[in-house]
């Protein structure tokens, strides 16, 4: 009985690690779900990059072109994207931010800001 609970325990702590963001150094290449919480980032071409559930909170000076990057489900809460460019507002309306994102000039917030908590 024991090994059965040691097991199920481990599974889930498989199963937990597997579904968290993947925290990253600052100089990590793109990719899905990766955490850059406080990370600053500039000069970047970072067109057609999947940051899919990716983490930008707090993210600040990200000088960078995210033309047809993916955005979907991407936190930007509080992240400093003024010096960005290539971002579309159709970009921005998959991804996740608040009035606290600090968007290009011009570039309006997305109606679907802030995004809906996600249901199980």
């Amino acid at each position: 009985m024991r090994a059965s609970k040691a097991i199920q325990a481990a599974g889930l702590l498989v199963a937990l690690v597997l579904a968290s963001p993947l925290q990253a150094d600052c100089r990590d290449p793109a990719q899905p779900r990766v955490d850059w919480t406080s990370c600053a980032r500039g000069h970047l071409m970072l067109e057609q990059e999947d940051f899919t559930e990716g983490v930008f909170s707090r993210a600040v000076g990200w000088k960078a072109n995210f033309t047809r990057a993916n955005l979907q489900r991407a936190n930007l809460l509080g992240a400093d994207f003024s010096r960005a460019f290539g971002l579309t507002p159709s970009q921005l309306s998959l991804a996740c931010g608040t009035a606290d994102t600090k968007l290009p000039a011009g570039t309006p917030i997305p109606d679907t800001w802030p995004c809906p908590p996600e249901t199980d």
